[in-house]
């Protein structure tokens, strides 16, 4: 719409367009990426086998298996959920005698967290998209309509579009 207009406006928007692309799917891949990295991780050095073992050392006893509902729950999520398992897995220290050390366990947390960030910037670039748009089809809409609807005896249409925070007195 700006463009049609003439606006240089135009390139700004493109510009945004661009770069949130570019921002979208750079860091994306990223979290993808670190997400296959950290799951293949967990898979290394965490075990049912540790987590059900009383005796395994460098574990307080709440980090073992209750051999019951806890115990269910966690395979439950590794049959049907399995992102919830890797979340847990490493966000819950009821499971954290599954772990091969406690060492492993903290790099893992730091490796889900690199890649939530990652995606959490991507979706961040999605929403600058929308809004970019949104933005620009309003401008485009508000330019167009007094570019061209004339009135008659010179008279010009405009309108504007001012934000409100404040909450209608029926609200």
């Amino acid at each position: 719409g700006q463009a049609y207009l003439g606006s240089q406006s135009a390139y700004g928007y493109l510009g945004v367009e661009v770069a949130a692309w570019t921002a979208h799917f750079a860091t994306k891949s990223t979290g993808n990426a670190k997400e296959k990295e950290y799951k293949r991780y967990a898979d290394s050095h965490w075990s049912f086998e540790r987590y059900r073992d009383p005796n395994s050392a460098d574990c307080t006893v709440d980090g073992h298996s209750d051999n019951g509902v806890q115990d269910s729950t966690l395979v439950m999520l590794y049959e049907t959920r399995r992102n919830d398992w890797y979340e847990d897995i490493g966000k819950l220290s009821i499971y954290s005698c599954g772990w091969d050390s406690p060492a492993n366990r903290l790099k893992y947390r730091d490796m889900r967290h690199d890649s939530n960030t990652f995606l959490s910037h991507a979706r961040t670039a999605t929403s600058v998209i929308l809004l970019n748009h949104l933005v620009s089809a309003l401008m485009a809409a508000r330019g167009a309509a007094k570019h061209n609807l004339k009135l008659t005896g010179g008279l010009e249409l405009d309108w504007k579009v001012t934000p409100s925070l404040a909450q209608t007195s029926g609200s």
